[in-house]
């Protein structure tokens, strides 16, 4: 039977305070406050749960953070305009877990991550990698001048690199953001050196017991299919237990 230490990780997105559902990172549909997203999850047993703020402003919302941690009792992610080792560090001061590296995924920011890794610990440091195929070609999301650039073998050897400096890094197949299935080919772009955890149109939990017993994942995160069905973390876990 399977051990379930691997964890799943329910991600709320978040747009000006707003929880939304996002589809493809290009439209966002209104979901409500994030605070009663987040006890809902907690409620029907998600491992964790990851924040991810995509709010034009450049600010951390420490405000809104302060309340969530104040209220969930789950370890909590963050991911959103974290620019340094400051801001890493007062999140953690906050109750987060666990700092999701997006802005600064970067090998010219390689001292600021490295920094942040060994004053809060590898095991509280993830690298944010948005990925995805198009037309046989494979893209990487640059979240901060929300352009799309093809992914050659100089990125390759540097995320090889960075992968290093990280407990986990999220492959984010944005590209099937809020669709049906995780692209399974994103894996083979990178020989990295740290855990995976996917995420991006794992909706069914055939895939997600599939992606689950590979070596190399950790976990895997789930966003919309999770605010509309109760009952999706008891059917994914149900499954692993009845057929291991």
């Amino acid at each position: 039977m399977t051990s379930f230490r691997k964890r799943i990780i329910g991600c709320i997105c978040i747009k000006n305070e707003i929880a939304v559902q996002s589809i493809g990172f290009k439209k966002y549909l209104p979901l409500g406050n994030p605070i009663t997203i987040a006890e809902n999850l907690q409620d029907w047993n998600v491992d964790e749960i990851l924040f991810l703020d995509i709010s034009p402003e450049s600010e951390i919302n420490f405000k809104l953070l302060d309340e969530i941690t104040s209220k969930i009792n789950l370890p909590i992610q963050y991911s959103g305009a974290i620019r340094n080792y400051e801001d890493a560090l007062e999140l953690i001061s906050l109750g987060v877990d666990k700092v999701v590296l997006r802005s600064l995924f970067d090998i010219k920011h390689q001292d600021e991550i490295l920094k942040i890794r060994d004053t809060i610990g590898k095991q509280s440091i993830v690298g944010s990698l948005p990925i995805a195929e198009k037309n046989n070609f494979f893209y990487y999301f640059d979240c901060n001048k929300r352009l799309s650039f093809k992914i050659d073998n100089v990125f390759k050897e540097q995320v090889n690199i960075m992968s290093s400096f990280f407990s986990e890094i999220i492959i984010m197949d944005f590209i099937n953001d809020g669709g049906e299935i995780f692209n399974e080919k994103l894996f083979k772009l990178f020989n990295l050196k740290c855990k995976i955890i996917p995420f991006g149109g794992i909706k069914h939990s055939l895939q997600a017991k599939k992606l689950l017993k590979k070596n190399f994942i950790d976990g895997i995160a789930i966003g919309n299919s999770l605010s509309f069905r109760e009952n999706a973390i008891y059917l994914i876990k149900n499954s692993l237990k009845l057929n291991d």
